[in-house]
């Protein structure tokens, strides 16, 4: 484990710099992308209509307000619950989306999260697919203890692709984003991971895991008024560790992540018509 030098904080803060510990370490190594774009394509063919039929047809809602729908169901891989959650933006494009989950930007509207930065990339990889893009990147987080501190803060390094596919008629573009976390026997072989997990360990804060199969699918279109919208869909699937029951974060999650999409969905509309979309500086 690499040796700590810096808190989560300061690493969150640093590593645009040039001062920056992780500074240079901007290339995703292939095996990192290898791993990544496997689980983008595997998720893409998980969002296809049929697939989601037979998954998630007979789950009804348990939560079902201001516009976002979250349904939960049991995992096989898992003793924690999976996750779906549909909403749909109006007036913004999915790059402000997108530009809303980075980093400074998401502490903005996301006060579940203490921390985070993109530790390493995003890289880009070749795409088969005209007019679609691919990168991969390494990103990590913490989020805030809860419950006056009863509950601890959780640690994360996610291994991310991100596609975008830009139809050249009309230039609505649709993104799929998988996320997973990095695999253990990747850690060693990353510096900037270990750099991160030895700091979060050393704050006492408890390793958390996004599982194979979590991400996000934003589909943008236009409207009879020529206003923009975006169809959002997001599976959630994570192991929290620690010593709370499962059967209690799994009858809590739905609250929480309906809680979140309502936060983020009050924030980009707070925003509607300032900037190009091309950026976090636009949600402010």
């Amino acid at each position: 484990m690499a040796k700590v030098t810096m808190s989560t904080h300061e690493l969150s803060k640093a590593h645009a710099g040039a001062d920056s510990p992780l500074a240079g370490k901007d290339v995703c190594a292939p095996a990192l992308c290898k791993v990544a774009t496997e689980g983008l394509a595997a998720f893409r063919a998980a969002c296809q209509p049929e697939a989601l039929e037979a998954t998630w047809a007979t789950i009804e809602p348990s939560q079902n307000r201001n516009g976002v729908m979250v349904r939960g169901r049991p995992n096989p891989d898992s003793w924690y619950n999976v996750f779906r959650i549909d909403f749909t933006i109006v007036g913004v494009t999915a790059k402000q989306i997108s530009a809303a989950f980075a980093y400074p930007a998401r502490y903005a509207w996301d006060d579940s999260v203490e921390c985070g930065t993109c530790i390493v990339g995003p890289t880009p990889v070749a795409s088969e697919e005209a007019g679609t893009t691919i990168e991969v990147d390494l990103s990590s987080s913490c989020t805030c203890p809860a419950v006056g501190g009863i509950v601890s803060g959780r640690s994360f390094v996610d291994l991310r692709a991100v596609s975008i596919s830009v139809d050249e008629a009309t230039s609505l573009e649709t993104h799929y984003a998988a996320s997973q976390g990095l695999p253990t026997e990747m850690q060693i072989a990353t510096p900037a991971a270990q750099m991160w997990l030895a700091a979060a360990d050393g704050e006492k804060r408890t390793r958390a895991r996004n599982l194979v199969g979590g991400g996000s699918r934003m589909v943008e279109y236009k409207l009879a008024n020529g206003e923009r919208a975006v169809d959002v869909l997001m599976i959630a699937s994570t192991e929290i560790g620690g010593g709370l029951p499962v059967w209690l974060v799994n009858s809590e999650t739905p609250k929480a992540l309906l809680t979140m999409i309502t936060n983020l969905k009050n924030h980009l509309e707070k925003g509607r018509g300032k900037g190009d979309g091309n950026g976090p500086t636009d949600l402010s």
